[in-house]
């Protein structure tokens, strides 16, 4: 029966620890918001001042381009990649839920291996 106990404790920490988590993500959630919406403020002060670097007496901010891709067609970007041997414009990860449909419909994929990761779910009572 101790087993059980401890069982049933290392539970209760767990759902606990759950608990604390989510709660400190809903924190996490509110900052980012709100570091977002402070980000565009100064965004929008450096560039309604002409500047692209400002300072406090803590700390300093920068507006630094960068140019991303955006894909408006992806048959054209295939192609480009197809033709000029150019993979590494893309990210090395396959998908997992199409590839767990193919694993249990029978198929087979080249060069990929399936791997069981046990999850364990808790559930609140």
């Amino acid at each position: 029966m101790a087993r059980a106990n401890k069982l049933g404790e290392a539970i209760d920490r767990l759902g606990e620890i759950r608990s604390r988590i989510t709660e400190l993500n809903k924190q996490s959630d509110e900052l980012s918001k709100e570091r977002k919406a402070l980000e565009a403020d100064i965004l929008d002060m450096l560039d309604n001042s002409g500047m692209k670097r400002a300072s406090s007496y803590k700390f300093s901010a920068s507006a630094i381009e960068e140019t991303v891709p955006t894909v408006t067609n992806w048959d054209a970007l295939y192609s480009y990649i197809v033709e000029n041997n150019a993979p590494f414009l893309l990210q090395r990860r396959p998908s997992v839920k199409p590839f767990q449909e193919l694993f249990e419909s029978g198929e087979n994929v080249p060069g990929v291996e399936p791997y069981t990761h046990t999850k364990l779910y808790l559930k609140t009572l």
